[in-house]
């Protein structure tokens, strides 16, 4: 369970890809410049004020920009707001909460949007990013991985000697657009082939219905390429 108050900056750290904070504050009732340091984290507001700005986000601003969101392959026309991997980094984020459980590893398919997507839902959920083609890259007796350092760290790459990178644990598979089932269970097999467990499938946009279960699309569309 995230608090509430944690829950809030992150809301409002994502809603600043779409929104001022001029117009946030005439949404939420709250100065432009209260709701900065808040999303910023320089300030944290007290619980009442959080759970005020959670009703509010979640029951207005978010279903609005849901429904807003671009779909299916024009959604990698340029340019793409960033807030857009970030504000499906937070559902897929939730959606593991509460749906998955622990994960401990994310693996994206390595275009440059998945990988984003799949960085952002990594500090989400404070754990091991994964770019795919999955095998290590070995670089003069040691192996090239990319990693995940922290809530708020960059993705970066670590050298590890050979034979110790991590292999097993429960696995979320990311890609910003899925074009079809074959490509998510070509991707997942290669990773269970390694040893990992896929507790699940998430992908931004994909055609209806064209994912394995446990999966989750947040913007499908109706009629495969």
């Amino acid at each position: 369970m995230v608090d509430e108050r944690l829950r809030a900056a992150e809301l409002l750290r994502v809603l600043k890809f779409f929104y001022s904070f001029n117009e946030l504050s005439a949404v939420l009732g709250i100065p432009g410049q209260v709701l900065w340091r808040y999303a910023s984290m320089r300030v944290v507001p007290e619980r009442c004020t959080a759970r005020r700005i959670v009703e509010a986000v979640e029951s207005g601003l978010l279903p609005r920009l849901y429904r807003e969101l671009p779909v299916g392959p024009a959604s990698l026309q340029a340019p793409l707001n960033p807030g857009v991997v970030e504000l499906a980094a937070m559902d897929c984020a939730e959606w593991c909460r509460e749906r998955l459980g622990r994960i401990d590893h994310v693996a994206c398919i390595g275009d440059p949007w998945g990988s984003a997507l799949g960085a952002a839902i990594a500090r989400m959920l404070k754990t091991r990013l994964l770019i795919l083609p999955a095998q290590p890259v070995p670089v003069n007796g040691y192996t090239a991985e990319a990693w995940s350092c922290g809530p708020r760290g960059p993705c970066g790459v670590i050298l590890a000697p050979r034979g110790h990178t991590v292999r097993g644990g429960r696995l979320l598979l990311a890609a910003f657009i899925a074009w079809c089932r074959a490509e998510a269970e070509a991707a997942a097999g290669l990773l269970r082939r390694q040893g990992y467990s896929v507790a699940g499938i998430y992908a931004y946009t994909a055609p209806a219905g064209s994912l394995p279960e446990p999966s989750r699309i947040l913007k499908p569309w109706s009629h495969p390429p």
